[in-house]
């Protein structure tokens, strides 16, 4: 999948998974695979902050203010 993505800022900004994808996606709360997911993890590994879909201003915002 790394090879098929061609532009460089979005291979920056995906993770491929080879593998159980639940093991990452169950204990972050991602239960929608269909679209994107931000996920916003502190320094001890606990999500500080989540957000999916699409880019929308609000989103931004809550992320910009958990940041």
């Amino acid at each position: 999948m790394a090879s098929a993505i061609r532009l460089p800022e979005s291979l920056r900004r995906t993770l491929t998974i080879y593998g159980d994808v639940n093991r990452l996606t169950q204990p972050l709360g991602i239960d929608d695979r269909s679209t994107i997911a931000v996920v916003l993890v502190d320094a001890e590994g606990k999500v500080a902050w989540s957000g999916k879909g699409g880019f929308d201003p609000i989103l931004t915002a809550e992320l910009a203010q958990a940041l």
